[in-house]
């Protein structure tokens, strides 16, 4: 029994699988599990292949890209610095090494070209053709909302679920009459957005969209919520009667400026109106009394899946595609608050 055949089993790369063996505290716990579960399915001898471990601990190791193709602004949110740190942490760990490119530009994009192994295409928006030769090399995309067809693997967090999340937040207070902020409308499919309305209306709910205006808007390389249209959206909510008494924001970017709002309105957020986010970006939600229930979208795991991913596609370049999905969840310390 070869480790070959564990990781196959398993879906991660030979690395990963010797690095759990040598019980190496830096793996995700259910990466882990699941390696140990394949290796109990396939009657893996630990004993007596204490030799083959040793020479595996020494695993090959691997030259990772990224290219990030996305605005500065957007680069800089937090949970994209998360997921880079995660992805840098994940390639350390696997004692590869990581070359790192930000640009729209193709011939920029393809310099690292036979200089890598496989490439993390983060946030490209391109078909297979239009990104060129690093196309040609295994690839992982992560938070990629591109064309339809699926030419690579991909990671991504599934925003249904972080909108049903957010909704059911709401409906464990008894709160249904509820209105919707607007999200960067560059997003076609608003998963997260059908999610929440979905079990809103699921439950007998009712919904004011507050589609006035795109509340997010990008100035100098940076990212910011706009406060004369979020006043107006907001100045929309108040007008309505009966008033709803919940509130969803598809990013937290948006949170300091939507309280600021409210409370300069006469409204106590939390207190007069229920304030549910997303993304779970504490760099916006710390500040802020109370702080809002935020959906935590693990950004940390998207980045340690997509290496994780990539080494195990380096490492079985003929098997199916797949799309490795991240659940969001409501943050234990939050749950209960």
């Amino acid at each position: 029994m070869s480790i070959v055949e564990i990781a196959k089993r398993a879906g991660v790369s030979k690395s990963t699988v010797s690095l759990v063996m040598n019980n190496n505290p830096s793996i995700p716990l259910h990466t882990s599990n699941r390696v140990r579960k394949a290796m109990e399915d396939l009657k893996y001898n630990a004993d007596t292949n204490s030799q083959k471990r040793r020479r595996h601990a020494n695993a090959e190791t691997y030259r990772i890209g990224v290219v990030a193709d996305m605005p500065l602004a957007w680069w800089r949110s937090p949970s994209y610095v998360d997921t880079m740190h995660a992805i840098e942490q994940e390639v350390r760990t696997s004692g590869s090494t990581l070359l790192f490119v930000h640009s729209s530009d193709e011939k920029e994009q393809n310099r690292i070209y036979g200089s890598v192994d496989g490439v993390i295409l983060f946030g490209v928006q391109k078909s297979r053709a239009e990104i060129g030769q690093i196309s040609h090399l295994p690839n992982v995309a992560i938070y990629n909302i591109g064309p339809d067809e699926m030419w690579c693997d991909c990671v991504r967090v599934d925003d249904e679920k972080a909108g049903e999340l957010a909704a059911k937040c709401l409906i464990a207070q008894d709160i249904r009459n509820v209105c919707m902020l607007t999200r960067i409308p560059t997003i076609e499919k608003d998963f997260r957005r059908e999610g929440f309305q979905k079990t809103i209306l699921a439950n007998g709910g009712n919904i004011l969209p507050l589609d006035i205006e795109e509340s997010v808007k990008i100035r100098n390389d940076e990212q910011y919520a706009d406060r004369e249209i979020v006043s107006r959206q907001i100045d929309a909510l108040l007008a309505q009667n009966p008033r709803p008494n919940g509130l969803f924001l598809p990013c937290d970017i948006l949170a300091p400026t939507v309280y600021f709002v409210l409370m300069e309105r006469g409204i106590k957020p939390g207190a007069d109106i229920a304030i549910i986010s997303c993304n779970n970006e504490q760099a916006y939600l710390k500040p802020l009394h109370p702080t809002p229930i935020s959906i935590d979208i693990h950004p940390r795991e998207v980045g340690r899946s997509a290496v994780e991913r990539l080494l195990w596609r380096i490492e079985n370049p003929s098997a199916p595609l797949s799309t490795i999905c991240i659940l969001p969840s409501v943050p234990d310390s939050q749950a209960h608050s």
